[in-house]
């Protein structure tokens, strides 16, 4: 495939993307699934306003508080708010001030909103370009477009979180890296050590994109490159300090320790076994359940057993996998996910692009060699998926036939093990479009599909 063939499909895939994450978008998720959003947009808005920023905050070391309502809700909102680094309330703070909103604490979510989707375009095109020269363009239209349409992707994409401004820095850094290798001028370490800067000012994981650049040129033998990014993110961490300084050195230390204890000594570890009891966007007990997500995580997980194994060395494919898995390590370490505030869904958003990459590589070897046992793990987790999907939205008298459509579409797939090449091509082109068109069929049924999914499990049938 041509690289303006490539680039041209690939800007299409991204338009696509964006149109489904603008259906809805201010109303699903709802606006209660995470405060953060409010968090950020307030912080940032009263910040650039009036020169300090404040928001609604619980932890106990600020002093300095005040009662307001709005939405039905009672928030204690304090100054200065300094819990976290700055980026991301700045930038919410901008999109909320364009808005020329009159009342800051009143902001809809049709504008708080519009950042993370903004992001999401360059995130979209980024898993694209990143995903094609790690395993070549078929591999990256594949992943763009199973980033672009995944329900659960679409709907992470909305949320006003700073895990989405990590993201498409993340894949910036490992796209210039991955293009250059060896070609490293003053000017690209500079925007890279920047990059480096601006993760860690977003959220403290952010330092993850700095030491996954570290960990590369170390690996490329080049010293002076990885103490140049290292120095960078330091710098990042002096800014956030002299933050805190400047507003309340005392403060800022408290709440270090706060943040601390609520995220990380409030339990045992087990941030890894959360991954997946609780799949979704949000809090724990708003459950989403999503097949392409599962397949991704496991995928993933198990990915040094089988893609660096390919071949005895590659530069490339260690790229790939050296940011996610530092940033689950560095999650591990951060949150203990005991508690219901210690692990929320939108912590692992920066996973996503890498999950749709490493899922996309599984479908393009199994589109070149289809196998019988790949096809029975692709129709449990990804057939099961699109057959619940399509029953949610059909009256409650018709879902119990979901058993029967199930073992058809599995009898269906089978075509992909024919002898002939050319059948084997039409199902697996055939199964591949139903899975995209059931995910776009879902976005735009995202209303009635979500309302039933959060709902979670229902133990009345036990209950004595």
């Amino acid at each position: 495939m041509k690289n303006k063939t490539f680039l041209i499909l690939l800007a299409l895939i991204t338009v696509s993307g964006l149109f489904l994450r603008l259906i809805d978008y201010d109303e699903i998720p709802p606006p209660d699934e995470a405060f953060d959003e409010l968090h950020y947009a307030w912080g940032g808005a009263t910040w650039i306003k009036e020169g300090i920023p404040k928001s609604w905050s619980n932890f106990d070391s600020y002093t300095n508080f005040e009662y307001i309502e709005r939405y039905g809700i009672k928030w204690r909102m304090v100054s200065p708010l300094i819990e976290k680094p700055p980026l991301y309330f700045l930038s919410s703070g901008v999109t909320v001030i364009a808005s020329n909103t009159k009342d800051i604490f009143s902001t809809s979510h049709s504008v708080i909103r519009i950042l993370p989707i903004a992001l999401s375009i360059f995130t979209i095109f980024l898993t694209g370009i990143f995903a094609s020269k790690i395993f070549g363009n078929q591999v990256g239209l594949i992943s763009a477009l199973v980033y672009a349409t995944v329900p659960t992707v679409v709907l992470a994409n909305r949320m006003s979180v700073t895990e989405n401004l990590i993201t498409p820095l993340a894949l910036s850094a490992l796209v210039i890296i991955a293009y250059l290798k060896n070609k490293f001028s003053p000017s690209t370490l500079l925007l890279l050590g920047i990059i480096s800067t601006l993760s860690f000012l977003t959220k403290q994981i952010g330092i993850s994109v700095a030491a996954s650049m570290i960990l590369i040129f170390l690996k490329l033998k080049r010293t002076k490159n990885a103490l140049v990014i290292g120095l960078f993110g330091f710098l990042g961490i002096i800014i956030y300090l002299l933050i805190g300084a400047y507003y309340d050195w005392d403060l800022f230390l408290s709440l270090q320790r706060d943040v601390r204890i609520g995220h990380t000594l409030s339990g045992l570890p087990e941030v890894a076994s959360a991954i997946f009891r609780f799949f979704g966007i949000g809090p724990k007990n708003h459950p989403f359940l999503d097949g392409t997500v599962l397949a991704g995580y496991i995928l993933l997980f198990s990915s040094p057993l089988w893609i660096l194994k390919e071949e005895k060395e590659n530069f490339l494919k260690n790229l790939f996998l050296i940011f996610p898995f530092v940033y689950l390590l560095l999650l591990v370490i951060g949150q203990s996910g005991a508690g219901p505030f210690t692990f929320f869904g939108w912590y692992l958003y920066p996973l996503f692009p890498f999950l749709a990459i490493v899922l996309a590589k599984f479908l393009w070897d199994f589109y070149k060699k289809p196998q019988l046992l790949s096809l029975i793990l692709l129709n449990i987790i990804i057939g099961s998926s699109i057959i619940r999907f399509i029953f949610i939205t059909v009256p409650r008298q018709y879902q119990y036939l979901w058993q029967y459509a199930f073992i058809m579409f599995f009898l269906l797939s089978l075509g992909v093990l024919h002898r002939q090449r050319r059948v084997q091509q039409f199902f697996l082109i055939g199964s591949f479009a139903i899975f995209i068109l059931v995910n776009v069929y879902t976005v735009f049924n995202m209303r009635e599909i979500y309302e039933y999914s959060i709902k979670g499990l229902d133990f009345s049938l036990f209950a004595k």
